[in-house]
């Protein structure tokens, strides 16, 4: 208890007789703090790639076998908490199709994940997909990707390319009534979107329609574990044993082995620069520290030993340095709804209490590792050499 009075005794000295250079070494150290806080958010601990690609990381795929489908009851099930997009492959009627450019020439398309190459004939499929909340994440490259509401007849958007069919962009700008049958059903074109191969349906047209679902997704409401995933996808294929399951993990777990490996030297090289940082601050400390050394000479001559004048100093330090994250982390906390999430690498960032709380341990930590060079010095002061000095 007398080590914490003395340390606060010596404190509240060097802010009475020198304020300035505590101030400005407590500056120093909030400033350092307070950008490792915003190089820890966004460097070493965000989810960079669960950030840029969230619906990827809560999607999972379920490819079925040709002829077998999923019941409409299991569907069900399946989109009352989850967000459902199906598949189907399409065969195509050119003779009542006036806006697709059909390929003349065999694609064989091999499958990722087995290996399996099958071949699809010149302009025979076409996949559609349809989502059970009809919201797609696209942007418009021609006429409208909004599906009327209510549902008239049966409407399309087109996606911008596909293995079999393109869009004929010429002809869509000038056909008043621009037409793709597919499967015997025709739909009314109603633009082209900017993404992806597939072409999109109102979800209650797929079953309408009677399409069979040839490959589910199923979108979660929010990111699970790599543990909940597998349990997840382990759920899905008792509920679909003859199909074949697909976890995101599994599918972009290269990505995010990278990306770990990314955030631990992240998280090195920030503690390297706020190391550093406080090894520079530091030699205002160690002009503190020599003013302090009078003060020194009498504690030992009243019989405090080298060891108890020597541990006062880290104690200083220490002290300092958790003043300095409590202010840092406050005024983050307080700031970070108004300006530090608008400055953020990464939207949707969120720091928690022990993300604070172990930014302000790793401080105390580089501090008390930083200061050791200057602690030498101390107990290599002799006794005898001091009290002459201050005589």
């Amino acid at each position: 208890m007398h080590y914490l009075i003395l340390t606060a005794h010596r404190i509240r000295d060097h802010l009475r007789n020198h304020s300035v250079i505590l101030l400005l070494y407590l500056l120093g150290l909030f400033a350092s703090i307070l950008f490792f806080l915003y190089y820890f958010g966004n460097f070493a601990v965000a989810d960079r790639f669960a950030n840029l690609y969230g619906e990827q990381l809560r999607t999972y795929s379920v490819s079925f076998p040709e002829g077998i489908a999923p019941d409409a009851g299991r569907l069900a099930a399946l989109g009352a908490e989850n967000v459902l997009v199906v598949y189907h492959d399409a065969q195509v009627d050119p003779e009542r199709t006036n806006v697709l450019i059909l390929e003349e020439e065999e694609i064989i398309v091999t499958d990722s994940q087995t290996g399996e190459e099958t071949v699809m004939q010149p302009g025979s499929q076409y996949t559609v997909q349809a989502r059970s909340d009809d919201t797609y994440p696209y942007g418009a490259k021609f006429g409208s990707v909004e599906f009327p509401d209510p549902l008239e007849d049966n409407c399309i958007v087109l996606g911008e390319i596909s293995l079999s069919a393109r869009p004929n962009m010429d002809v869509l700008r000038t056909e008043p009534n621009p037409v793709v049958c597919l499967d015997g059903v025709s739909y009314r074109v109603l633009g082209v979107h900017d993404y992806g191969y597939e072409s999109c349906i109102p979800y209650a047209l797929f079953a309408a329609n009677r399409l069979t679902v040839d490959r589910l997704e199923i979108i979660v409401p929010a990111l699970l574990t790599q543990a909940e995933g597998d349990t997840f996808a382990a759920q899905l294929q008792e509920m679909f044993p003859q199909a074949q399951v697909q976890s995101p993990y599994a599918t972009y777990s290269q990505y995010l082995a990278g990306e770990e490996q990314q955030r631990a030297d992240a998280l090195r090289m920030a503690s390297v620069l706020l190391a550093i940082a406080f090894f520079v601050f530091m030699f205002l400390v160690k002009y503190l520290f020599d003013l302090s050394r009078g003060e020194d000479v009498v504690y030992r001559l009243v019989g405090a030993s080298r060891e108890t004048v020597t541990l006062l100093c880290p104690l200083e330090v220490l002290a300092l340095t958790l003043l300095a994250a409590v202010a840092a982390s406050v005024f983050h906390a307080a700031l970070f709804d108004v300006l530090f999430d608008k400055i953020n690498v990464y939207a949707g960032l969120e720091y928690r209490l022990r993300d604070y709380v172990f930014v302000a341990a790793l401080s105390l930590l580089v501090s008390a590792v930083v200061c050791i060079p200057f602690l030498i010095g101390i107990w290599r002061n002799s006794i005898l050499v001091e009290k002459n000095k201050y005589q």
